[in-house]
């Protein structure tokens, strides 16, 4: 056999169907992809570059669920506050004055390989400027699903509601031919977006088959809210809205009820993205 890479002699975790763990080892790569997996030992081969893998475990590629790259620049600008403050005193007038191209390219590079260097091969990212982040993806060499992230008061007359999902599609034609980058649609929160928004976002995704991905039920707050003002528990409304219909990952989670939980689990397509470092950072809860 022959191969473009080998990684040789390592411990294999799998993570198949059985969770086998292969010792002494080699993958085999071959124009990027894999080719093969064998017992170092019992197999000749060739290769143009060898990886000494002994005395390390190999794993599949780490998959962070729920990120926002070029935040990575405003990290330590405030800490030990609850999320409302947190956001709209310290993190939303910053980015009223910085968010242009170009810092956003710079400081998801920057995120880009700060998760590269931890084993992350694959994150899902909600943000705006989705081109910077996809181009910095791109030159880092990092797997990205890059969230059309909308917020009312910033939805304009002429690329309002009824512009949802356009930009998805832009901008899936423009990196087409690029394996790393995809896109999501990303209704930033229930407390941020109406029930127009919502709904409109729910439909999108059913006709297109986009990924949903949103904040929900972060604090204690934002499900109190949501009871007040809708008289229903967050998940529940965004039944209601036809969201649960949808392939849709909810960042956070934390204050989700037991009955809200069997939701979830009943509508097959809904999925949590666990933060827990977010979450202790902000004193959201567990």
């Amino acid at each position: 056999m022959s191969f473009d890479v080998v990684i040789e002699g390592g411990t294999i975790v799998t993570m198949d169907a059985a969770y086998q763990v292969l010792e002494d080892h080699c993958i085999g790569l071959k124009n990027g992809k894999i080719e093969a997996i064998f017992p170092r030992a019992a197999t000749a081969y060739t290769t143009d570059k060898r990886i000494d893998g002994r005395d390390c475990l190999i794993i599949p590629g780490l998959i962070n669920a729920h990120s926002h790259l070029a935040m990575t620049y405003f990290r330590g600008l405030a800490d030990d506050l609850p999320l409302e403050k947190w956001l709209h005193e310290f993190i939303w007038p910053l980015e009223a004055k910085l968010l242009q191209p170009q810092f956003v390219y710079d400081a998801s590079l920057h995120g880009a390989a700060e998760m590269i260097k931890n084993g992350i091969s694959l994150t899902s990212d909600m943000y705006f400027h989705m081109s910077s982040i996809a181009d910095a993806c791109s030159q880092a060499g990092l797997r990205v699903i890059i969230g059309e992230a909308l917020i009312d008061h910033q939805l304009s007359k002429t690329d309002g509601k009824t512009a949802i999902g356009d930009k998805i599609k832009q901008m899936k034609v423009a990196y087409q031919g690029n394996p790393l980058i995809d896109f999501s649609l990303a209704p930033h929160a229930i407390y941020t977006c109406s029930q127009e928004t919502l709904q409109k976002c729910a439909e999108v995704a059913m006709e297109h088959g986009f990924l949903v991905h949103m904040h929900l039920s972060e604090t204690k707050e934002e499900a109190l809210n949501c009871l007040k003002e809708h008289g229903k528990l967050p998940v529940e409304y965004l039944q209601e809205l036809g969201l649960l219909n949808t392939r849709i990952v909810l960042a956070h989670g934390i204050w989700m009820e037991d009955s809200e939980l069997e939701l979830l689990a009943a509508s097959g397509k809904s999925s949590v993205a666990i933060c827990t470092e977010s979450n202790l950072k902000l004193t959201a809860g567990f």
